[in-house]
């Protein structure tokens, strides 16, 4: 029935035209475009309509519906002022939609955000459906420790208790990640391992891993477990989880006489890779010589023969399950940005659709300044269009990441609305002055919340970097595609 009625309102025109006006608005105010409060009229039914997405088995419904709740939730905390609309009845209905889509981190994310109480006003029924799924989702992953779970993460973690080998073929915003950290954490807890392998295939995603862990487990959890990037033969009796490139689990492997219970198969994909995809290969085969029964996660994003991964090690099809989504719990918006040849000052601002042909013009933007020069247009649009959020701005190499970095550090120190640098910030500038060198200019950039992110910078400064990054001290990272390749981080990306 619910379906039925998804379709028939999804087969109404202005349906699509409205959502698409409503949208668009969420992204001039997500990239501080001024624009009068066009939706106010259409926000309501657009909202009810999410609603009963929500409930929907198809995918672009409830695509849909999260859009139209992330859109209506950045237009009603910019500009709308309560006398015009309730933000409390917009936060209780971008709620409801968020838990029947299973998504608990946006709606705990969100009622952050609000003084109000959005389950005052809640029918008994609606306020049950919400608690009921919530308590569906929740898992303990150590002693008193509980987690609310997303309905894909839920799937995967009763996948990892159930399955031998397990399967996950998503999207990597869908959150796989964090629910398997979490349930690697539960089973070291519980007593159920000693020994497991995080499998990935750069250095950089070996030290963001080992950071996680390390927050997760020692910090938050209080576990006794050793992590470990260099292969080692541990004693007996201690938990260790080795996070390594398939190179280092080479190793290891000549060198322990205990069995891996657990192996993590990060970006598992890469076993059709010529040179390295061989070795990977040849590790999990050894693996599973010396501990038939060790439980295998492959996770890879939209592999379409997931069955491969059982296929090529010869694991019988009812010890297997594979997880299929395409749904994730982050919204992702396109936008070009064309610089107008005969008055370089002026760029237009378009949208790019899921076909990534059509487009749509937002806006017209006055930079008061030509832009004439790639470095210069690439730190003046980031600065323009993203000086409220993280941003991420790529640099094809070194030279010209320092020189994006200055040109942006620039630009903020002629603002004059210019902000008291974080201490944080200070006290790194101050570090890299006395440890690299008194001019070095990152120093400089730094307390702006500018930086620059390439391999050749030290390892030290690198971690340090993407530390104030996800903090938000640092505001605009320019980096070579060492960063965007290695480590995940929620930002605005500028190419």
């Amino acid at each position: 029935m619910i379906n039925e009625l998804c379709s028939r309102i999804w087969d109404r025109q202005e349906f699509h035209l409205d959502k698409k006006l409503l949208i668009h608005e969420g992204i001039k105010r997500s990239i501080r475009v001024e624009s009068p409060n066009t939706c106010l009229e259409i926000l309501p039914r657009l909202l009810q309509c999410a609603t009963h997405f929500s409930l929907s088995d198809n995918l672009e419904h409830r695509k849909a519906a999260y859009e139209i709740a992330v859109s209506a939730w950045k237009i009603c905390t910019t500009s709308i002022s309560k006398d015009e609309i309730s933000i409390n009845q917009i936060g209780q209905a971008i709620a409801l939609i968020l838990t029947r889509l299973g998504n608990f981190p946006t709606e705990s994310f969100l009622k952050k955000q609000l003084t109000e109480d959005l389950a005052n006003d809640l029918t008994a029924s609606l306020w049950l459906e919400q608690e009921f799924h919530r308590e569906e989702n929740t898992v303990e992953v150590a002693d008193n420790n509980y987690l609310v779970l997303t309905d894909f993460q839920l799937k995967l973690w009763r996948a990892l208790n159930n399955y031998q080998v397990v399967v996950v073929n998503a999207p990597t915003s869908a959150g796989k990640s964090f629910a398997l950290q979490n349930f690697l954490s539960s089973i070291f807890a519980q007593g159920k391992i000693k020994r497991a392998v995080y499998l990935v295939p750069t250095r950089a995603l070996i030290s963001q891993v080992q950071e996680t862990m390390g927050i997760l487990t020692r910090h938050h959890l209080k576990l006794d477990i050793q992590l470990s990037e260099v292969p080692f033969d541990p004693a007996p009796e201690d938990k260790v989880l080795f996070i390594l490139t398939q190179e280092r689990l080479q190793i290891l492997l000549d060198r322990t006489t205990h069995n891996i219970e657990f192996i993590v198969v990060d970006e598992a994909q890469n076993i059709t890779d010529t040179s390295r995809g061989i070795i990977l290969q040849s590790v999990i085969e050894r693996v599973r010589e010396i501990n038939p029964t060790a439980k295998i996660l492959f996770g890879s994003p939209f592999t379409q023969n997931p069955e491969i991964f059982a296929n090529t090690f010869g694991i019988p099809e009812n010890h297997v399950k594979i997880i299929n989504t395409e749904e994730s719990p982050v919204a992702q918006n396109l936008i070009h940005i064309n610089i107008d040849k005969y008055k370089p000052q002026y760029a237009r601002i378009f949208t790019i659709d899921n076909d990534y042909y059509t487009q749509d013009q937002l806006s017209i933007i006055n930079f008061g300044t030509d832009l004439v020069k790639e470095e210069q247009t690439l730190a003046h649009v980031s600065y323009s269009l993203g000086g409220n959020a993280l941003n991420i701005i790529y640099g094809s190499e070194p030279v010209k990441c320092e020189k994006i970095a200055g040109m942006i550090s620039d630009i903020i120190s002629n603002d004059h609305d210019l902000k008291t640098p974080d201490p944080d910030l200070i006290e790194f500038s101050k570090f890299t002055k006395q440890h690299i060198h008194r001019e070095f200019s990152l120093s400089g950039f730094i307390e702006k919340g500018v930086a620059y992110h390439y391999g050749n910078l030290p390892a030290f400064l690198r971690k340090g970097l993407e530390r104030l990054f996800s903090e938000g001290k640092v505001s605009f990272i320019v980096c070579t595609s060492t960063l965007l390749q290695g480590v995940n981080l929620p930002a605005q990306i500028f190419f």
